[in-house]
């Protein structure tokens, strides 16, 4: 995908014009598919409230870097929304070995922590 294809993707999410987005991320050649594809297809499907395809394609961003944490940050939003405790719980420890001491366990932490106690 190009550079400039993918920043103009990123400006449609940001702008919560998912719809679009995702049509041009569909249209992408298969080949050219890299994490990035996958990451920001990822979030157009969860802030569409499709967890099943966020999930498929986080995790298919993650196979792709396994040491992206940006990745690995949406695959672990994706498990909680779809309330899979046990690997959400997983992914956040790789984010954790990952970016130990960095603003990441916060944000881990504060997910968490609103799931186990809901006000």
């Amino acid at each position: 995908m190009r550079k400039e294809s993918l920043n103009y993707i990123k400006t449609l999410i940001a702008t919560d014009q998912y719809e679009e987005a995702l049509e041009l991320l569909l249209s992408v050649d298969v080949a050219e598919f890299d994490g990035e594809y996958y990451y920001n297809a990822g979030e157009c499907f969860f802030k569409k409230r499709d967890i099943s395809n966020a999930l498929r394609s986080f995790d298919r961003a993650v196979r792709k870097d396994r040491e992206n944490v940006r990745y690995l940050m949406g695959l672990f939003k994706a498990y909680e929304a779809f309330q899979e405790e046990e690997k959400a719980i997983d992914t956040a420890y790789q984010i954790l070995r990952i970016k130990e001491g960095e603003g990441y366990v916060h944000g881990i932490l504060n997910i968490l922590k609103e799931k186990i106690s809901p006000n």
